[in-house]
């Protein structure tokens, strides 16, 4: 199957001046030429479908980096995560992955759900299901007991209780590791400014999750916390509220 798509507006991602009256073609699922309307060859045009919008814009799809989907964006969103069922919290995701595909959104990556909804939210995007952009899944994430986001449903306190925690999501088809190292706003009686877990502790996670070829990402207000995820070699850090001098 080709696909030629031509718009008033091409941006290609790249960081050049946008481009008017933009192509693009698709061969299968590989996009084989980006170009002006002008440089079109009759063998790009030939057999293709062509969809054109001269008053649109072409562009890459957004990633978005950082979602929890089935939390709900109002005020009271905490009596929603501790109150819904995770048939309701189900509908709520198909909702968002649905919205954010529509904006144009391409890819998504979760940074902490449940895992009763968001493993099958996922295999519903990959069967065809329900339309949704690629989605990249951490599952729930792995917090103290009590801790922030405790609500989503794996509290670990031990360093022997993370590395369990880490190869149940692995065991789930997790993508990457959500891990919570500080306490969050979000999360009643919870301590932004002191760290959940220690370096060492960090450090296990770190060493475990790479051993099963997978990445850790770390929610860390607190500067103390921020220092621990550096010490343990996290991959990607959250929020990074507060900072330390060094």
């Amino acid at each position: 199957m080709k696909l030629l798509l031509k718009a008033g507006l091409l941006i290609d991602g790249t960081g050049t001046t946008a481009v008017s009256e933009g192509a693009v073609v698709i061969e299968g699922d590989r996009i084989s030429k980006v170009c002006k309307q002008s440089e079109l060859l009759e063998s790009d045009i030939s057999g293709a479908e062509i969809i054109h919008k001269p008053n649109g814009t072409l562009m890459p799809g957004f990633i978005e980096m950082h979602s929890h989907i089935h939390c709900s964006a109002h005020t009271d969103a905490y009596t929603h995560i501790t109150t819904e069922s995770n048939e309701t919290f189900l509908m709520r995701g198909t909702q968002a992955v649905r919205s954010a595909l529509s904006s144009g959104v391409t890819t998504m990556r979760d940074l902490g759900s449940r895992n009763e909804v968001v493993f099958p939210l996922r295999k519903g995007i990959q069967d065809g299901i329900i339309p949704g952009p690629r989605f990249l899944v951490a599952g729930t994430p792995i917090t103290t007991t009590g801790g922030h986001c405790n609500m989503f449903g794996t509290e670990a306190n031990t360093s022997h209780e993370v590395v369990q925690a880490i190869r149940q999501q692995f065991k789930l088809g997790a993508d990457h590791i959500k891990i919570m190292s500080t306490g969050g706003g979000f999360t009643p009686g919870t301590n932004v400014r002191a760290p959940q877990y220690s370096s060492e502790v960090l450090r296990g996670a770190v060493e475990d999750a790479e051993r099963l070829g997978l990445k850790v990402a770390a929610h860390c207000h607190a500067a103390k916390g921020v220092v621990n995820c550096v010490k343990a070699g996290v991959h990607n850090l959250i929020h990074c509220s507060w900072l330390a001098e060094d």
